[in-house]
């Protein structure tokens, strides 16, 4: 199984509604370094009623372009459990 099918199969068992701002944050890191795209992650968030529109592919953008924190796959299987 690929990263981009384990991460959205791991984000398909996570509430959106039920992570906190810097958790939704890393579960869109993690859906980036795993190679999905941002509609997956924009998704998946529209069910929590904290949604923006435009929210995600801003964020998006910044994904990646840092080394201080590398997020991988392995965050989505966290949040599972």
């Amino acid at each position: 199984m690929s990263d981009i099918e384990t991460a959205i199969l791991c984000i398909r068992q996570i509430p959106a509604a039920s992570l906190p701002y810097d958790e939704w944050l890393l579960v869109g890191m993690a859906l980036h370094a795993a190679g999905a795209s941002c509609e997956v992650w924009e998704q998946w968030s529209m069910s929590d009623s904290r949604y923006k529109p435009g929210d995600c592919s801003q964020r998006w953008k910044g994904f990646g372009k840092s080394a201080e924190q590398e997020v991988g796959v392995g965050t989505c299987l966290l949040y599972t459990s």
